[in-house]
């Protein structure tokens, strides 16, 4: 089979029917999981719901908007590429949760919340529990680890060069990717943040052609979410209390530091590339 791209509107077409068909694949699957209950079950329902729902789309998406070549490292897979991708994950904090804060503003204000949003809120509280050794490991794993690279496969792999296809450019498709992204979750409360962690991760993903980068920062943006759950009085409250407002210091500094490590990144991979 060629490994050229397919024309646009079959690529969107197929992406489509992909995605639409896996939804309603993983219902079937987990439904039954989560109505059995059960720590096990909502585990193994909601990791198989992530594999379903963005990695097979993903990966078919991928395939017809990029072409036969599954490639992701782009500038490589150096341990700088991960550094630094790591600490972009730390220093952006301050920047995400202004973000955050206006989200609860907005929420609080105009009661965006519905059932919906609730009951995401709820069913990711009951994964989250900590009271025995092995569900620190599951937890990872279903809420930060598996989310971040089957969204990545889904948002930055395959959806985001089928976005520059239809909008021929990189900044409108990157935009676009992490409005989608941040709709997908189906969280109004959060959609702000959401979205400018999309593009965060849309740049990281542009700059350094490396689906590694992107998933590394995702990974541990997720991570620091089930920490932050842990250390709370109760999962619940963690996810629907009033965030806090960074210093000016801590936004200033944190926008000054995201801005030149993006630039680093980019510096980085384009340098591999060249040699």
């Amino acid at each position: 089979m060629s490994s050229r791209p397919s024309p646009v509107r079959k690529a969107v077409g197929v992406s489509l029917m992909a995605f639409v068909a896996c939804f309603v694949v993983g219902l079937f699957v987990c439904s039954p999981l989560l109505a059995a209950g059960g720590y096990a079950c909502t585990v193994i329902a909601l990791a198989a719901n992530t594999v379903l729902s963005f990695a097979v789309p993903g990966l078919i998406m991928r395939y017809y908007a990029v072409g036969g070549a599954m490639t992701f490292a782009g500038g490589g897979c150096s341990v700088a590429l991960f550094g630094l991708s790591a600490v972009l994950s730390v220093v952006c904090q301050p920047l995400v949760g202004w973000a955050a804060r206006l989200d609860w503003f907005i929420d609080t204000s105009l009661g965006l919340s519905g059932p919906i949003s609730q009951a995401s809120k709820e069913l990711l509280a009951s994964v989250c529990d900590f009271s025995d050794a092995w569900h620190w490991a599951a937890t990872l794993v279903t809420i930060a680890l598996l989310p971040a690279l089957c969204e990545e496969l889904f948002f930055r792999a395959g959806l985001l060069p089928l976005l520059r296809r239809l909008t021929g450019g990189w900044k409108s498709a990157i935009v676009i990717s992490a409005i989608i992204f941040s709709a997908v979750h189906m969280d109004p409360a959060g959609f702000l943040s959401r979205t400018i962690l999309g593009i965060l991760l849309g740049v990281i993903f542009v700059e350094t052609r490396s689906l590694w980068a992107s998933t590394t920062f995702h990974f541990l943006n997720n991570a620091m979410c089930v920490i932050s759950i842990a250390v709370a009085e109760s999962p619940l409250d963690a996810l629907t209390a009033e965030p806090e407002a960074p210093t000016f210091f801590e936004t200033i500094f944190s926008l000054a530091l995201t801005v030149y490590i993006l630039v680093v990144l980019s510096k980085l991979a384009r340098g591999k590339k060249e040699r």
